[in-house]
């Protein structure tokens, strides 16, 4: 018999030769990004932001955008106040 609670799942790790159950934690939640609410099981830590990986990849990559397009205009900003002109695109040829 387990010492751990059955309503609990475990996961199975090898450990150095070993295997050994170690048990996941539940955590209910509201997503962060797609602001579902669900339940997550997960090893103990930090409780999760996010309902899957997919949605952690996409916060990611849309908080990278978000970033990076904050960055362009404080860039283009500072180079108007300067008074230079940068032209985008290919050289029209003739």
């Amino acid at each position: 018999m387990s010492d751990h609670d059955d309503d609990h799942p475990t996961k199975r790790v090898q450990v150095r030769g070993y295997t050994r159950d170690v048990p996941l934690k539940r955590y209910d939640l509201v997503c962060a990004f797609c602001h579902t609410q669900t339940t997550v099981y997960r090893y103990p830590g930090n409780a999760p932001r996010f309902c899957s990986e997919a949605c952690q990849a996409e916060a990611r990559f849309v908080a990278d955008r978000e970033q990076k397009a904050a960055k362009r205009k404080a860039k283009q900003a500072e180079r108007a106040a300067a008074g230079i002109v940068v032209r985008r695109g290919r050289p029209r040829k003739g």
